[in-house]
């Protein structure tokens, strides 16, 4: 959905009470700082291009997926429903943290967030994480035993990595130039680069 107004947003959410997945861009409305309140039976939101956007309403306990992309002015998020699965922001260079994450998460994706200095702990069903871009970023926390995707890719400042776990299949470590392996480091994994 293409926002043009907050009037249309906010007549949207009204004339769909009980809206489950909602797609918003916000190329339109530059200055559109607040969401309005969202429908409680919400599961599935991504918000996109919200240049004026400086935070988010409480997000639904329902919902299981959120993507925020693209939403410079963004500087916190609020706190993540217990139900969350999966989690992806990207491009939000004035977030500087994430909240406490849900234990319910198995898929985190946190690109180009350059002001982010360093990870929550990680929910023990975590399958998937991704970093790319966080130049803030310096070390990770403990790594889940589900875990079985791992990348970080462009953050310079990072330098170390706990244990990995057994059950990872895929981990790509790419343009860190601060890492280098170590006895930490299970060098069996498949796509391990250090470049």
């Amino acid at each position: 959905m293409q926002v043009k107004s907050k009037k249309e947003l906010s007549q949207y959410l009204k004339d769909n009470p009980g809206l489950q997945r909602l797609t918003l861009d916000l190329s339109y409305c530059p200055r559109f700082t607040r969401l309005p309140t969202l429908p409680t039976t919400l599961s599935y939101l991504q918000v996109f291009n919200g240049l004026g956007l400086t935070r988010l309403p409480a997000l639904p306990t329902r919902l299981i997926y959120l993507q925020v992309d693209n939403c410079p002015g963004l500087a916190s998020l609020p706190t993540l429903p217990t139900e969350l699965k999966k989690l992806v922001l990207d491009n939000c260079p004035r977030l500087t943290s994430l909240p406490a994450l849900p234990s319910m998460l198995t898929y985190l994706e946190v690109f180009n967030c350059p002001s982010v200095k360093s990870m929550p702990s990680l929910p023990s069903r975590l399958c998937e994480l991704w970093v790319d871009n966080c130049p803030g970023i310096t070390s990770s926390p403990q790594l889940p035993d589900t875990l079985t995707k791992l990348g970080f890719d462009n953050c310079p400042r990072l330098h170390d990595l706990p244990t990995l776990p057994s059950t990872l299949t895929e981990l790509r470590v790419n343009n860190c130039p601060g890492l280098t392996p170590n006895g930490k480091l299970k060098l069996g994994v498949l796509n391990l680069q250090f470049s």
